[in-house]
């Protein structure tokens, strides 16, 4: 088709496509080594750990550094897949790997991770191992991350009213469930003269800004979800439930 309608027009091959985006990350990669091995301050890191639905974890490691202009900047230096199983051996690895690769040991200025056992002792190996090369010997190499231990103290609170939102998550699941159900779900949306609906927020139990995104919709969106589980059968959030999720989608929102 293409060759039909632009014949001077040149198709390249997927191998040619690969070759020519690895070429340019090698370009970037060494243009980023450059500027970071000319940099007059310390590089801080944040690493984030995840694991997908096959066990195969992933390291991401972010440079933070400030310019020769004075300006904040974050670069991406690794994403990398990280021997199983995930613990603080593999997380230990992954860090020092990155480090070594970019010149950063004693340049690194501070760690930050979540607040899991893993991570902590991941750093404290990485410390005893390379601490003698690091600025300060690593003494004040780790950095606990400040929104996850806000999200702590969040699902601390939620575990108080455990069940506030439960049957609006579950009737949620059901409307998401299959392709068919959010179209029967928009069905009833417009014969009660709502606004269209895209799509449902289905949260991350222990992601708390994304419960506070689902009672966001929800709410919106009570009398359609009451009349959905209505008609699919399902068990309705009751109006306690409901009283509960403004008042909990009220919290969450302080803490935006």
């Amino acid at each position: 088709m293409i060759n039909y309608c632009q014949p001077s027009f040149h198709c390249v091959g997927r191998q040619t496509v690969r070759a020519d985006c690895m070429m340019l990350y090698e370009e970037e990669k060494l243009q980023l080594q450059d500027k970071i091995t000319k940099l007059k301050s310390h590089v801080s890191l944040t690493a984030d750990l995840w694991s997908s639905n096959q066990n195969s974890g992933y390291l991401g490691v972010t440079a933070h550094y400030i310019d020769e202009e004075f300006e904040l900047q974050k670069k991406i230096i690794a994403f990398k897949q990280i021997s199983y199983p995930h613990n603080s051996f593999a997380v230990q690895d992954g860090i020092t790997a990155c480090l070594m690769e970019w010149g950063l040991v004693d340049r690194v200025f501070s760690v930050t991770l979540d607040n899991a056992s893993v991570n902590n002792r991941a750093i404290r190996d990485l410390r005893a191992a390379l601490g003698p090369q690091m600025f300060f010997e690593g003494e004040h190499l780790h950095l606990r991350c400040a929104a996850h231990v806000l999200n702590i103290m969040v699902q601390a609170g939620l575990q108080v009213i455990p069940n506030a939102i439960k049957r609006i998550r579950d009737i949620i699941k059901v409307a998401t469930s299959t392709p068919s159900r959010p179209q029967t779900f928009n069905s009833v949306v417009q014969t009660l003269g709502l606004r269209g609906k895209s799509g449902l927020v289905l949260d991350v139990p222990h992601h708390w800004n994304s419960t506070y995104d689902m009672l966001h919709e929800a709410l919106k969106y009570k009398a359609a979800l009451n009349r959905f589980a209505a008609e699919q059968f399902q068990d309705c959030p009751s109006e306690l439930d409901w009283q509960d999720a403004a008042w909990l989608h009220e919290f969450l929102e302080a803490v935006q």
